[in-house]
């Protein structure tokens, strides 16, 4: 059965669908539509019968299977922790986890639905470690029924929701992957995500994404929205162009994301000692900045690279893969390659 990941950001909207062939994924359409409305879900019931409305014509227009719809959340609406605690069973856990949630998200406990995934338990008999450690996930019931009344509206229910940072890192984590720091930059917001040994170790999300680039732009050029994401797309940070002009005017914003990306990875320094993040990864629709790696490559020791989840993927010359904006589909890829 082919399956369907659908990536609605306050940008626009990715949609990818794969069917999986053996041990192989096969790429049959990844299609992005502008978002007209500038939020994920807006706030107006009027807005959100039209977005609704446009998103069933996508699906019904492309021919998209409804029934295996997968879905993700941003962290910006949601809270993760990855959060240490004395070794449990998965019983002792289970009645322990509300009290965990009250001790680390400061959102009340029945405003919340709550998720929880062990990622490391010590083996008591080869290790002296007393602590296991969880990610714990947080989602506010008012986003959860605000993200499902779109789909209601679309007469469609998704079988997957996850957040958009396990859907974004699906792509890129393998087994021979270094202690890597994922950069998902979106156009509100950026999440830093640190993977040690295909382990989450650190999560956390910041209000700054691609947006901030472009008002950035405007304001220094006096140029119109539509003008400023031309420039950023075209010249971004690379100093050939516009005589560095650019670069200078986008280099507070890049300081931002520096500085987030720096306590990232001393936070992981400090948990795990002599360990080092090895790679950096950006994903995400800001990763298409022009001039992003050399930029971050002179700021950071580590390899700096931009992800293509469709390496993930075999096509064939039919389908119209757009991999000029590959790094915009980690998240519609990797919901797709959750358990076809």
């Amino acid at each position: 059965m082919n399956a369907v990941g659908f990536d609605l950001g306050s940008s626009s909207l990715k949609i990818m669908e794969a069917s999986k062939e053996g041990d192989k994924y096969r790429a049959l359409q990844a299609l992005e539509f502008a978002n007209p409305f500038g939020v994920m879900i807006p706030p107006d019931a009027a807005q959100l019968e039209q977005l609704a409305g446009m998103l069933k014509q996508v699906l019904h227009e492309h021919k998209l299977p409804l029934g295996s719809i997968r879905t993700a959340l941003p962290e910006s609406l949601i809270s993760t922790k990855i959060i240490s605690t004395p070794t449990l069973t998965d019983a002792e856990l289970a009645s322990a986890i509300d009290w965990l949630a009250e001790q680390h998200i400061a959102i009340p406990l029945e405003e919340l639905k709550i998720e929880y995934e062990v990622l490391y338990r010590p083996d008591k008999s080869k290790s002296n470690d007393q602590n296991m450690r969880v990610m714990l996930i947080g989602v506010p019931k008012r986003v959860v029924t605000s993200y499902l009344k779109v789909f209601e509206l679309m007469e469609v229910e998704p079988v997957v929701m996850e957040t958009q940072v396990l859907a974004a890192l699906r792509p890129v984590i393998n087994d021979q992957l270094p202690t890597t720091l994922l950069v998902h930059m979106g156009a509100s917001s950026t999440e830093l995500v640190i993977v040690h040994e295909r382990e989450i170790v650190f999560v956390y999300s910041f209000a700054s994404g691609g947006r901030l680039l472009t008002r950035s732009i405007e304001r220094g050029l006096n140029l119109d929205t539509q003008q400023a994401e031309e420039y950023k797309k075209s010249y971004g940070v690379d100093p050939q162009f516009l005589e560095g002009k650019l670069v200078r005017i986008l280099d507070p914003v890049m300081r931002l994301f520096v500085n987030e990306m720096q306590k990232a990875l001393q936070y992981f320094t400090g948990q795990f000692g002599t360990l080092r993040v090895k790679r950096i990864v950006f994903s995400g629709g800001g990763a298409n900045l022009q001039g992003i790696i050399p930029f971050f490559a002179s700021q950071f020791d580590q390899e700096v690279v931009v992800a293509n989840p469709f390496d993930r993927f075999v096509s064939d010359v039919k389908t119209p893969i757009p991999t000029d904006r590959a790094p915009s589909f980690d998240v519609s890829c990797g919901l797709v390659l959750r358990d076809i």
